[in-house]
Protein backbone atom coordinates (compact mmCIF):
# COMPACT_ATOMS: atom_id res chain seq x y z
CA UNK A 1 0.00 0.00 0.00
CA UNK A 2 3.03 2.50 0.63
CA UNK A 3 4.16 1.30 -2.54
CA UNK A 4 0.90 2.76 -4.29
CA UNK A 5 1.14 6.00 -2.45
CA UNK A 6 4.77 6.80 -3.34
CA UNK A 7 4.45 5.98 -6.84
CA UNK A 8 1.47 8.69 -6.92
CA UNK A 9 3.02 10.64 -5.20
CA UNK A 10 5.78 10.68 -7.74
CA UNK A 11 3.41 11.20 -10.75
CA UNK A 12 2.03 14.37 -9.54
CA UNK A 13 5.77 15.46 -9.30
CA UNK A 14 6.47 15.01 -12.71
CA UNK A 15 2.99 16.75 -13.93
CA UNK A 16 3.63 19.78 -11.72
CA UNK A 17 6.74 20.10 -12.57
CA UNK A 18 6.34 19.77 -16.83
CA UNK A 19 9.62 17.36 -17.22
CA UNK A 20 7.69 16.28 -20.54
CA UNK A 21 6.99 19.30 -22.54
CA UNK A 22 5.96 18.64 -25.71
CA UNK A 23 5.26 20.36 -29.23
CA UNK A 24 2.83 22.49 -28.14
CA UNK A 25 1.51 23.14 -31.72
CA UNK A 26 2.80 27.06 -32.48
CA UNK A 27 -0.60 29.08 -31.71
CA UNK A 28 -1.63 26.88 -28.19
CA UNK A 29 -0.87 28.14 -24.98
CA UNK A 30 1.60 25.56 -23.02
CA UNK A 31 2.86 25.38 -19.67
CA UNK A 32 7.14 25.16 -19.63
CA UNK A 33 8.82 23.38 -17.16
CA UNK A 34 9.01 26.53 -14.52
CA UNK A 35 5.02 26.13 -14.27
CA UNK A 36 4.37 29.25 -16.68
CA UNK A 37 2.38 29.85 -19.64
CA UNK A 38 4.19 30.58 -23.04
CA UNK A 39 1.85 31.43 -25.85
CA UNK A 40 4.18 30.47 -29.52
CA UNK A 41 3.80 31.35 -32.32
CA UNK A 42 6.35 29.18 -34.02
CA UNK A 43 5.63 25.74 -33.21
CA UNK A 44 8.42 23.62 -31.10
CA UNK A 45 10.01 20.59 -32.61
CA UNK A 46 9.41 17.97 -30.28
CA UNK A 47 10.45 17.29 -26.51
CA UNK A 48 12.74 18.41 -24.45
CA UNK A 49 16.17 17.41 -24.94
CA UNK A 50 15.45 15.73 -28.77
CA UNK A 51 17.93 15.30 -31.18
CA UNK A 52 16.03 18.86 -32.95
CA UNK A 53 15.42 21.68 -31.72
CA UNK A 54 13.93 25.09 -33.11
CA UNK A 55 13.49 28.81 -31.43
CA UNK A 56 10.09 29.64 -30.55
CA UNK A 57 9.62 33.13 -31.08
CA UNK A 58 7.08 33.61 -27.73
CA UNK A 59 7.68 35.53 -24.59
CA UNK A 60 10.62 33.93 -22.24
CA UNK A 61 9.96 31.17 -19.76
CA UNK A 62 10.24 32.37 -16.24
CA UNK A 63 10.97 29.18 -15.31
CA UNK A 64 13.13 26.34 -17.12
CA UNK A 65 13.39 25.69 -20.75
CA UNK A 66 11.62 24.33 -23.16
CA UNK A 67 12.22 23.26 -26.85
CA UNK A 68 12.67 27.27 -27.97
CA UNK A 69 16.36 28.87 -28.01
CA UNK A 70 14.78 32.08 -27.10
CA UNK A 71 14.24 31.30 -23.52
CA UNK A 72 15.60 32.79 -19.88
CA UNK A 73 16.41 29.36 -19.05
CA UNK A 74 19.77 27.45 -20.30
CA UNK A 75 19.96 26.78 -24.27
CA UNK A 76 18.78 23.68 -25.80
CA UNK A 77 21.77 20.94 -25.98
CA UNK A 78 20.59 19.63 -29.32
CA UNK A 79 21.14 20.94 -32.77
CA UNK A 80 19.57 23.37 -34.59
CA UNK A 81 18.68 21.49 -37.91
CA UNK A 82 19.24 18.25 -39.35
CA UNK A 83 18.16 19.44 -42.70
CA UNK A 84 17.03 22.18 -44.97
CA UNK A 85 13.50 21.70 -43.78
CA UNK A 86 13.84 22.86 -40.62
CA UNK A 87 15.52 26.07 -41.55
CA UNK A 88 13.61 29.34 -42.31
CA UNK A 89 13.46 29.99 -46.03
CA UNK A 90 15.24 32.17 -47.35
CA UNK A 91 13.93 35.80 -48.92
CA UNK A 92 15.79 36.10 -52.24
CA UNK A 93 14.83 34.16 -54.98
CA UNK A 94 18.42 33.96 -55.78
CA UNK A 95 19.45 32.62 -52.24
CA UNK A 96 18.50 29.25 -50.45
CA UNK A 97 18.28 27.38 -47.03
CA UNK A 98 21.45 25.79 -45.85
CA UNK A 99 22.24 23.57 -42.76
CA UNK A 100 25.09 22.40 -42.11
CA UNK A 101 26.97 20.86 -39.44
CA UNK A 102 23.46 21.38 -37.43
CA UNK A 103 23.38 25.12 -38.05
CA UNK A 104 21.30 26.89 -40.67
CA UNK A 105 22.51 29.89 -42.70
CA UNK A 106 21.02 31.46 -46.02
CA UNK A 107 23.53 31.32 -48.95
CA UNK A 108 23.67 32.26 -52.75
CA UNK A 109 22.60 30.14 -55.37
CA UNK A 110 25.52 28.78 -58.60
CA UNK A 111 25.64 31.26 -61.47
CA UNK A 112 23.51 29.72 -64.07
CA UNK A 113 21.34 27.24 -61.47
CA UNK A 114 17.19 27.41 -61.32
CA UNK A 115 15.42 30.39 -59.38
CA UNK A 116 11.86 30.31 -58.37
CA UNK A 117 11.15 33.58 -60.02
CA UNK A 118 7.54 33.96 -59.53
CA UNK A 119 6.05 35.23 -62.87
CA UNK A 120 3.62 33.37 -64.73
CA UNK A 121 4.53 34.38 -67.80
CA UNK A 122 8.50 33.26 -68.01
CA UNK A 123 8.60 29.20 -67.84
CA UNK A 124 12.29 29.06 -67.06
CA UNK A 125 15.13 31.85 -65.10
CA UNK A 126 18.18 31.22 -63.49
CA UNK A 127 20.91 32.97 -61.03
CA UNK A 128 22.94 35.44 -62.84
CA UNK A 129 25.09 37.47 -60.64
CA UNK A 130 22.51 37.15 -57.69
CA UNK A 131 19.38 38.03 -59.77
CA UNK A 132 16.85 35.63 -61.26
CA UNK A 133 16.52 36.58 -64.95
CA UNK A 134 13.96 35.09 -67.14
CA UNK A 135 15.67 32.85 -70.00
CA UNK A 136 12.64 31.59 -71.80
CA UNK A 137 9.34 33.26 -72.15
CA UNK A 138 5.47 31.82 -72.82
CA UNK A 139 5.66 32.14 -76.71
CA UNK A 140 2.48 34.07 -77.43
CA UNK A 141 3.68 34.70 -81.11
CA UNK A 142 0.97 33.48 -83.83
CA UNK A 143 3.10 34.21 -86.77
CA UNK A 144 0.84 37.24 -87.68
CA UNK A 145 2.78 40.11 -88.51
CA UNK A 146 -0.89 42.39 -88.02
CA UNK A 147 -1.60 40.81 -84.28
CA UNK A 148 -0.21 42.12 -80.60
CA UNK A 149 1.30 39.40 -79.28
CA UNK A 150 1.06 39.49 -75.40
CA UNK A 151 1.22 37.44 -72.22
CA UNK A 152 -0.70 37.90 -68.80
CA UNK A 153 -1.02 35.38 -65.70
CA UNK A 154 0.12 32.62 -68.14
CA UNK A 155 -2.80 32.99 -71.02
CA UNK A 156 -1.92 34.43 -74.63
CA UNK A 157 -3.72 37.39 -75.97
CA UNK A 158 -3.30 38.16 -79.72
CA UNK A 159 -5.52 41.17 -80.40
CA UNK A 160 -5.73 42.65 -84.01
CA UNK A 161 -3.79 45.63 -85.08
CA UNK A 162 -4.98 48.56 -85.87
CA UNK A 163 -6.26 49.07 -89.49
CA UNK A 164 -3.98 51.14 -91.99
CA UNK A 165 -1.06 50.02 -89.71
CA UNK A 166 2.62 49.84 -91.54
CA UNK A 167 3.51 46.09 -91.96
CA UNK A 168 6.15 43.84 -93.42
CA UNK A 169 4.84 40.88 -95.20
CA UNK A 170 8.05 39.16 -95.49
CA UNK A 171 8.20 39.71 -99.39
CA UNK A 172 11.48 42.26 -100.73
CA UNK A 173 9.58 42.66 -103.96
CA UNK A 174 6.78 44.78 -102.00
CA UNK A 175 6.95 47.96 -100.55
CA UNK A 176 4.11 50.14 -98.22
CA UNK A 177 2.30 47.25 -96.99
CA UNK A 178 -0.67 47.95 -94.19
CA UNK A 179 -2.26 45.75 -91.63
CA UNK A 180 -6.38 45.18 -93.04
CA UNK A 181 -8.12 43.83 -90.56
CA UNK A 182 -8.81 39.87 -91.14
CA UNK A 183 -6.65 40.02 -94.59
CA UNK A 184 -3.23 40.37 -92.57
CA UNK A 185 -1.10 42.30 -94.29
CA UNK A 186 -1.53 43.07 -97.76
CA UNK A 187 -1.26 45.52 -100.48
CA UNK A 188 2.04 47.56 -101.59
CA UNK A 189 3.54 48.56 -104.07
CA UNK A 190 5.80 46.11 -106.38
CA UNK A 191 9.21 46.92 -106.46
CA UNK A 192 10.99 43.93 -108.24
CA UNK A 193 10.95 42.32 -111.79
CA UNK A 194 8.85 39.11 -110.28
CA UNK A 195 7.86 37.68 -107.40
CA UNK A 196 7.65 34.30 -109.10
CA UNK A 197 8.98 32.69 -112.39
CA UNK A 198 4.88 33.52 -113.36
CA UNK A 199 6.11 36.80 -113.27
CA UNK A 200 8.98 36.24 -115.34
CA UNK A 201 6.72 34.71 -118.45
CA UNK A 202 5.09 37.61 -119.05
CA UNK A 203 8.43 39.41 -120.16
CA UNK A 204 9.70 36.55 -122.23
CA UNK A 205 10.11 37.21 -125.97
CA UNK A 206 8.55 33.38 -126.90
CA UNK A 207 11.26 32.56 -128.45
CA UNK A 208 13.14 29.34 -127.09
CA UNK A 209 16.13 29.43 -128.77
CA UNK A 210 17.13 32.19 -126.62
CA UNK A 211 16.61 30.69 -123.85
CA UNK A 212 13.63 31.01 -120.60
CA UNK A 213 13.79 33.79 -118.05
CA UNK A 214 13.75 32.96 -113.81
CA UNK A 215 13.30 34.84 -111.02
CA UNK A 216 16.15 35.58 -109.51
CA UNK A 217 16.19 35.99 -105.99
CA UNK A 218 19.55 34.86 -104.62
CA UNK A 219 20.95 36.25 -101.58
CA UNK A 220 17.47 37.84 -100.22
CA UNK A 221 17.93 40.30 -103.31
CA UNK A 222 14.81 41.95 -105.14
CA UNK A 223 13.93 39.75 -108.04
CA UNK A 224 14.95 39.78 -111.34
CA UNK A 225 14.55 38.40 -114.41
CA UNK A 226 17.12 36.95 -116.16
CA UNK A 227 17.81 33.65 -118.90
CA UNK A 228 18.76 30.51 -117.66
CA UNK A 229 21.76 29.59 -119.12
CA UNK A 230 21.11 26.19 -119.37
CA UNK A 231 18.23 27.10 -121.60
CA UNK A 232 19.79 28.91 -124.56
CA UNK A 233 20.07 26.25 -127.70
CA UNK A 234 23.60 26.36 -128.82
CA UNK A 235 24.01 24.88 -132.23
CA UNK A 236 27.21 23.35 -133.71
CA UNK A 237 27.94 24.48 -136.82
CA UNK A 238 31.41 22.85 -137.47
CA UNK A 239 30.20 20.39 -139.70
CA UNK A 240 27.99 23.13 -142.53
CA UNK A 241 28.41 22.87 -146.14
CA UNK A 242 29.49 26.16 -147.87
CA UNK A 243 26.25 26.36 -148.70
CA UNK A 244 24.63 24.78 -145.27
CA UNK A 245 23.37 27.03 -142.59
CA UNK A 246 22.68 25.28 -139.09
CA UNK A 247 20.74 27.73 -136.41
CA UNK A 248 18.00 27.14 -133.71
CA UNK A 249 14.45 27.33 -134.91
CA UNK A 250 12.48 29.50 -133.08
CA UNK A 251 8.96 27.11 -133.56
CA UNK A 252 10.90 23.99 -132.56
CA UNK A 253 13.49 25.16 -130.26
CA UNK A 254 15.62 23.14 -131.83
CA UNK A 255 18.93 22.90 -133.91
CA UNK A 256 18.39 22.24 -137.59
CA UNK A 257 20.40 22.32 -140.87
CA UNK A 258 19.03 24.11 -143.81
CA UNK A 259 20.32 25.36 -147.42
CA UNK A 260 21.62 29.09 -147.71
CA UNK A 261 19.53 31.43 -149.40
CA UNK A 262 20.12 31.21 -153.55
CA UNK A 263 22.95 33.63 -154.36
CA UNK A 264 24.49 33.46 -150.99
CA UNK A 265 27.97 34.44 -151.07
CA UNK A 266 30.27 31.17 -150.14
CA UNK A 267 32.98 29.39 -150.60
CA UNK A 268 34.15 26.45 -152.81
CA UNK A 269 37.98 25.95 -151.66
CA UNK A 270 39.05 25.91 -154.67
CA UNK A 271 41.55 29.14 -155.44
CA UNK A 272 41.16 29.19 -159.05
CA UNK A 273 37.43 30.09 -158.82
CA UNK A 274 36.20 33.46 -157.67
CA UNK A 275 32.56 34.93 -156.83
CA UNK A 276 30.98 31.53 -155.96
CA UNK A 277 27.14 31.65 -154.62
CA UNK A 278 24.94 29.50 -153.35
CA UNK A 279 22.49 28.04 -155.91
CA UNK A 280 19.11 26.97 -155.34
CA UNK A 281 19.76 23.46 -154.86
CA UNK A 282 22.79 24.03 -151.95
CA UNK A 283 25.79 23.82 -153.96
CA UNK A 284 28.35 26.27 -154.07
CA UNK A 285 29.15 27.59 -157.62
CA UNK A 286 32.08 29.28 -158.87
CA UNK A 287 31.44 32.52 -161.85
CA UNK A 288 35.37 32.22 -163.11
CA UNK A 289 37.86 30.01 -163.21
CA UNK A 290 40.69 32.59 -162.92
CA UNK A 291 43.57 29.82 -163.61
CA UNK A 292 45.47 28.46 -166.89
CA UNK A 293 44.68 24.66 -167.15
CA UNK A 294 47.48 22.23 -168.63
CA UNK A 295 45.90 19.22 -170.68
Amino acid sequence: MKTLVLTTAVLLAVVAGGAACSDDGGTKTAKNAGGGSLTDTVNDVGTIGDAISKPDTGPADTGAHDVGAADAGPPDTGPECTGTAHCPAATKPCDKASCTAGKCAIVPRSEGAACPHGQSCVLTAVCKQGKCEPVKEQDCDDGDVCTKDTCKDGLCFNSQSASKEPCDDGNPCTKGEQCAGKLGCSGGDKVCDCDTYEDCALLDDGDPCNGTLYCDQSDGAAGKCLIDPASVVICDKGNDGPCELTSCDPKLGKCTTVPAKSDTGCEDGNPCTTDEKCDALGNCVAAKNTCACED
